[in-house]
This record gives C-alpha cells, sequence and structure tokens, in this order.
C-alpha cells in the first residue's frame, strides 16, 4: 500500500473561507460560494482523511477514516437547528472523527480533529457516551484507580494533553453509584492544552456573534 505525498491539506483559504462565513452565515451568501467552500474546505478535508487512513493504521487498527463525502469521518457544514435558539444554518468549523470500526455514530470512541479560525485542537476518547458505555467506563475508574490516575496524570498525556469532560457533582454521584467526583459523566477525552484554551475563546466568540445577530434582528423588526 502507498501513501501520499508529505504536502499539507489545508490552507489559509480554508479559515478565510470560515471567516467569512461567520461574518455571512446565511444560505444566499454560502450557494454564492458554494465553489470556494467545496474547493478550499470540502476537499482537502476529503483529502486530508483519506492521507490519515494510512497512518491511523499503525496507531489503531480498529478505528476508520472513512474519506466519504457524506456518512464518513467529515462533519457535515449544515447545522441542525431544530432545537437551537441560534438559527445560524452553517457551522464555521470543520470537524472531523475517526471512528472505531463498531460505531454506529459520533457518540463512540476515535479521534477528532477541529479547525476554525482561533480554534484549532486535537482529541481522543468517547463524546456523550450512552447511559451503559458511561456506567462501564465510571467503573472501569472506580475499579482501578491507580491505573487511571497513572494514564492520566503521567507521561506522555500529562503536560501535554489536557483531560475534558463534565464532572459535575449532580451528573457524577446518583443513587446506587460508587463513582466520584473526578469520573467523567459525559466525556473522556484528551486534547492538547493549547487546543483547550483556543476552543474556549471560540465558544466566547460563537456567544458574542450570536448575541449580535438577536440585536440586529431585533432592530430589523
Amino acid at each position: 500500500m502507498t501513501t501520499s505525498t508529505e504536502s499539507a491539506s489545508f490552507g489559509p483559504q480554508l479559515f478565510a473561507f470560515l471567516a467569512n462565513l461567520r461574518a455571512n452565515n446565511d444560505r444566499e451568501w454560502f450557494a454564492a460560494n458554494r465553489a470556494r467552500y467545496e474547493a478550499d474546505v470540502l476537499e482537502p478535508a476529503l483529502a486530508f482523511i483519506e492521507d490519515f487512513g494510512y497512518r491511523l493504521q499503525s496507531i489503531s487498527p480498529h478505528l476508520r477514516a472513512d474519506p466519504r463525502r457524506a456518512g464518513g469521518s467529515l462533519f457535515r457544514i449544515y447545522r441542525d437547528t431544530r432545537f437551537s435558539k441560534d438559527e445560524s444554518p452553517f457551522k464555521t468549523n470543520t470537524g472531523m472523527h475517526f471512528r472505531h470500526e463498531r460505531a454506529r455514530d459520533a457518540h463512540a470512541p476515535g479521534f477528532y480533529l477541529h479547525l476554525e479560525p482561533g480554534g484549532v485542537y486535537a482529541g481522543g476518547g468517547i463524546w456523550h457516551p450512552d447511559t451503559p458505555a458511561a456506567n462501564r467506563i465510571r467503573e472501569a475508574i472506580v475499579s482501578d484507580p491507580d491505573r487511571w490516575r497513572a494514564a492520566t496524570r503521567t507521561a506522555p498525556f500529562a503536560g501535554t494533553l489536557a483531560l475534558g469532560g463534565t464532572t459535575r457533582r449532580s451528573s457524577a454521584f446518583r443513587p446506587g453509584s460508587t463513582a466520584t467526583t473526578s469520573s467523567p459523566t459525559t466525556c473522556v477525552a484528551g486534547t492538547s492544552s493549547a487546543g483547550r484554551r483556543s476552543a474556549r475563546r471560540s465558544r466566547r466568540r460563537r456567544t458574542s456573534s450570536t448575541a449580535t445577530r438577536r440585536s440586529a434582528r431585533r432592530r430589523a423588526r
């Protein structure tokens, strides 16, 4: 099996498009700039997924890099606004999830790559596992806490990656549960420390941008 040439998959054009989309998040603008999206975002992302697939096999043979345009590793750019107060139709980031071979959706173990102006990070773990999976994670940690601490608080994890997840007491403690507040309840993931900081900045910008759009709509009325 051959690998692709060593060349950058993403350029400044990807981030420029996403920045423009953030400022013009509507269907009319996107339709007029769809060719840019496909050339600067979609095709480079699919090429990266295909290239990463060769390397992923040496990291874990059970994780998959699927370069299909729909239903593969690349998340859709369209937002699900059915239950959201933010009616912006498009995501302003590019996300890729390299899931376990037995996974059916994003709620499965794997790696994740997030590309956004001012917010680039990579992570690994499981996102919003269902109740049986979350219970098994907690039980495994409680049954061998020393192994968990060694895996997450020493090199090579510690100092390079940061542990993320929901650790609120209200969700960590349930009747009959032996989990502690340090046990993950909805997410076990490792992300780079710099990535975590940039992700927080991105969330603040999205919140500010959403408030600005709402204010503009109220003035228009």
